[in-house]
């Protein structure tokens, strides 16, 4: 998996991550599942955010999007991460369709009772909750190989 394919991926999730975002937050008088959403999507934002940088430094210090010996042990954690990003991208369509296509409708509850149903939020929650955990897990591993890497290399000065 190319390390630049994977930064793409993240992007695409960013922009459509903030979209849903801002789309669910503008909503007036939402109920507490809503809000609960809102808050997961900020979160797996940010998670996605801080991987994608770290995968921008692992291209920076490999200097290129090919790997280095170096630095080759790290290449599972992208392939982790990227399908992390698909399964996110693949929960949050729903919700991207629904912006789509109300997204100009009055931002009241009342407007978007019927569209956002209650079951349908619960789902999207659950599975962008688990998207979360498995970018928590990429993260950990990602920062732990890093710093071992570090750790080795300061100790072979």
């Amino acid at each position: 998996m190319c390390s630049l394919a994977v930064v793409g991926a993240a992007d695409v999730v960013l922009r459509v991550g903030v979209e849903c975002y801002h789309f669910l937050s503008d909503i007036d008088k939402a109920p507490a599942s809503i809000e609960n959403l809102t808050a997961s999507l900020e979160n797996t934002t940010a998670l996605v955010e801080t991987l994608k940088k770290h995968i921008q430094k692992h291209i920076r210090d490999s200097g290129s999007s090919v790997p280095s010996a170096d630095l080759v042990e790290l290449q599972p954690v992208v392939k982790q991460f990227n399908t992390a990003i698909i399964t996110l991208q693949r929960d949050i369509k729903p919700l991207t369709l629904r912006t789509a296509r109300y997204g100009k409708m009055r931002k009241t509850w009342a407007s978007f009772r019927h569209v956002l149903e209650e079951k349908d939020i619960r789902k999207i929650s659950e599975r962008i909750e688990s998207s979360k955990s498995s970018l928590s897990i990429t993260l950990s591993l990602m920062e732990g190989i890093q710093e071992f890497s570090h750790t080795l290399f300061n100790k072979n000065k």
